[in-house]
């Protein structure tokens, strides 16, 4: 699969999972597009995410969920109050960059639409993240663990460790307080990780408000 197939890919207008965060009939409508290919694709609460190359993922951000009202009988869709996780995430990027502090994160760009629904697609790097790792191989440093251990963070103290020792804690603790500036959180074992160099660094970074809708 290319970009250019991708931009092909007939997205629905209204893109999400189920009301309790199952899978559902949009993802199975877009992977049918493309099951017959060696492609892998993984989604979180709000974007699917396409394998395209070594270097590469896809993200398309869900824009709301579906779901059933048992009592009614009715159907429906619920947008998120924020739409587009994605855009959030090029956002954070690109301030990040200002910031001088993109070496962290994984570069997320707003890259084109599909040509049928218009729907926007986003390109990111593609980082190895923390939960696929042999964890017993991520050894850092008992004094960066100390260090970590300190910082109030969301993040994996084991990451943080790990990123100090390869960036520095006075550069760790402008990341932290980066992180805090723009309210971001989430950073589960999913979220952080590792370049193939072994540069830590986060992938998924537009957090995640669970009164978007869910």
């Amino acid at each position: 699969m290319t970009y250019q197939d991708v931009l092909k890919l007939n997205i629905p207008e209204q893109f999400g999972l189920n009301e309790d965060d199952d899978w559902g009939g949009d993802l199975d409508f877009v992977v049918d597009q493309f099951k017959e290919e060696d492609i892998r694709y993984d989604n979180g609460c709000s974007k699917f995410v396409i394998f395209l190359n070594d270097d590469e993922v896809v993200k398309i951000p869900f824009n709301g969920y579906h779901y059933y009202n048992d009592e009614d009988e009715e159907e429906g869709f619920c947008e998120f109050n924020n739409s587009d996780y994605c855009d959030i995430e090029a956002e954070i990027y690109q301030d990040a960059v200002v910031a001088g502090l993109s070496h962290f994160f994984a570069k997320t760009v707003f890259a084109g639409f599909t040509e049928k629904t218009h729907y926007p697609i986003y390109l990111s790097e593609r980082v190895i993240p923390f939960e696929d790792k042999d964890y017993e191989s991520i050894k850092p440093s008992e004094d960066s663990v100390n260090k970590a251990n300190n910082m109030i963070t969301s993040i994996s103290s084991r990451w943080l460790a790990c990123a100090i020792d390869y960036y520095g804690q006075e550069e760790v603790s402008r990341l932290v307080d980066f992180i805090r500036e723009e309210r971001v959180g989430d950073f589960h074992a999913g979220n952080v990780g590792f370049r193939k160099d072994g540069a830590p660094v986060l992938l998924d970074y537009s957090g995640y408000n669970e009164n978007s809708g869910f």
